[in-house]
């Protein structure tokens, strides 16, 4: 009995730390009463049955303006919709988005443990529970996962948690050819799905597919071809109610993106923001953009959005720590390539190719980043924000070089005994600790994304339930064509009205996918400025505006002028 339960704990115990983890970030980023809202956000939990009703027949979104094909892939957040509605059986609504996004990032953790534990099954146990717990843990809280999860985004929450489930259920269809793993696979690539939301982030998850399909093996025997050619079918089945009609309307949307106005005046900057962290040691730092943008902080100045954790890195001691776990994954990096390991080679082929996206101001990948934004103007619209689309598969790889880098110095300390590598391992585990100080003092979510939601909301949209939901609302004020807005208790981001009433509502979150919805804002913004009443009848009459919302929460983030 003794034994058994000694076995228990061994096996769990990194289970329980990642748990142990979690919960206190939870506690010290949750606000009672407050919901995690704004920035680019998905809010289906304020109103359940619309979503999945706009998930299940999303191709053309009504509900977006004048209506428009979708340029997105709406259809895909059907199991994230799924998702909310069964935790909102036992959760407070308030409480469903810092839920989910915490249980998004556990999983990832613990996909991490148990891959880099299934790669290294040939090693001593002990060891290899460490190598794995060093990884997973790196995977949870490193400067990147940081990043992604401070203004957290659904479709990034989601693929950090499929990376290493993903990698894991091919690697063991490849290795064995069972139906039982090939299941497994298809299974999670399926639940993965919400993340082609964003759909560009089909590329980072087709290199990862690639790298261990073409690297996990020494020969492609016709047997290996075949459990590739199965895999890559039925990844492509699971895949195909968004993929099909996303692909069928690229022709389309793809002058459109390029054209509307919101782009055209901020692909430059956000690529040049991209770009200045581009170079060889911001990249190999895990740092990138998020890390210099200003926004409005609480005292109505403006200042780093992440100046806590600038403050953190910055320092010297985490500067060490820093430089430290970065020697492991180039250890990791090289004791694959001395001796190649062919189940770690895929995740430095996925390492290098993430590291080519990112590194955009690296002398070479430079130059051809430059040429492909100049002549494939979709290549530098759908990827401008590069490091958001291929920083969670580096940082993915960069975790799993960690492991193999702190079990390669495992077996190189081995003779000093089990102590001393008891002690090395506790040593790295609270230096990753050390690292993500920031998150366990209330840091891991931004603060003005912790909202106070008033009350005239959910009275609008109870309101607004029982109105005809064919009708059009039109917003006011807009004070600008950009679809950021900000309002006076706090929100700042991509809007979420539109996200709650069932009537089409006429706002700037759908003119990059829409000309049409572009021109009616020219349109009301001349008649609104020009103090022209007949004109603005006119737009009233075009677009057969049946209901007019004054919203006096909102604010300029320029000038309050500009509300008029």
């Amino acid at each position: 009995m003794k034994k058994r339960i000694l076995h228990v704990l061994t096996s769990w115990w990194p289970i329980g730390l990642f748990v142990g983890v979690e919960l206190l970030i939870l506690i010290s980023n949750y606000v009672p009463g407050t919901y995690l809202l704004g920035w680019d956000n998905l809010v289906p939990e304020l109103n359940i049955k619309l979503h999945l009703m706009r998930s299940i027949f999303g191709v053309w979104q009504e509900n977006r303006g004048v209506g428009l094909y979708d340029g997105m892939s709406h259809i895909a957040n059907l199991l994230h919709t799924i998702s909310i509605f069964l935790l909102s059986l036992a959760l407070p609504q308030n409480m469903l988005r810092y839920t989910f996004t915490i249980l998004m990032h556990l999983a990832g953790g613990i996909g991490v443990l148990v891959l880099v534990k299934t790669l290294l099954q040939k090693e001593k146990p002990v060891a290899a529970s460490l190598a794995a717990t060093t990884g997973g843990l790196f995977y949870l809280l490193n400067l990147v996962t940081i990043q992604m999860f401070f203004t957290p985004l659904e479709a990034f929450s989601i693929q950090f948690a499929s990376l290493p489930w993903l990698a894991l259920g091919l690697i063991k269809y490849l290795e064995h050819g069972s139906r039982r793993w090939l299941a497994v696979f298809l299974t999670v690539a399926f639940m993965a799905t919400p993340q082609y939301f964003v759909t560009t982030l089909a590329l980072p998850i087709g290199i990862l597919l690639a790298c261990i399909s073409l690297l996990s093996v020494r020969t492609h025997n016709r047997a290996h071809i075949y459990r590739i050619c199965v895999a890559a079918v039925g990844f492509l089945l699971v895949n195909a109610f968004w993929l099909l009609p996303y692909a069928r309307g690229i022709p389309y949307n793809a002058p459109v993106i390029a054209n509307a106005k919101i782009n055209q005046m901020s692909s430059g900057e956000i690529f040049a923001r991209n770009q200045a962290f581009g170079d060889f040691f911001n990249v190999v730092s895990l740092r990138g953009f998020s890390l210099n943008f200003e926004d409005i902080k609480k005292n109505d100045a403006f200042g780093y959005m992440m100046q806590a954790w600038k403050n953190h890195i910055d320092s010297p001691v985490t500067l060490v720590v820093t430089t430290m776990l970065m020697l492991l994954m180039l250890a990791g990096m090289l004791a694959t390539l001395k001796k190649p390991n062919r189940r770690f080679l895929p995740f430095v082929g996925t390492l290098i190719a993430a590291f080519i996206f990112l590194g955009n101001d690296v002398p070479g990948i430079r130059d051809v980043t430059t040429v492909l934004r100049e002549h494939i103007p979709f290549f530098g619209e759908a990827f401008r924000f590069s490091f958001t689309k291929f920083s969670l598969l580096f940082g993915f790889s960069y975790s799993v070089m960690v492991a193999l880098g702190w079990i390669t110095i495992i077996n190189d300390i081995r003779h000093r005994g089990k102590t001393v590598i008891t002690v090395a391992s506790t040593l790295v585990i609270v230096a990753i600790l050390w690292a993500a100080l920031p998150a366990f003092q209330g840091n891991f979510f931004y603060e003005n994304l912790r909202i106070n939601l008033p009350a005239d909301y959910l009275n609008l949209f109870g309101y607004m339930e029982k109105q005809d939901p064919n009708s059009r609302v039109m917003v006011l004020p807009q004070p600008a064509y950009w679809s950021w807005k900000f309002y006076r208790f706090g929100y700042r981001g991509s809007g979420f009205l539109w996200q709650s009433m069932p009537q089409q509502t006429m706002d700037r979150a759908f003119d990059p996918w829409s000309a049409e919805n572009e021109n009616y804002y020219w349109e009301l913004s001349y008649a609104l400025y020009a103090k022209d009443v007949q004109s603005f009848e006119a737009v009233l009459q075009k677009y057969r505006i049946s209901y007019i919302l004054i919203d006096e929460h909102l604010i300029s983030a320029n000038h309050n002028r500009a509300l008029f």
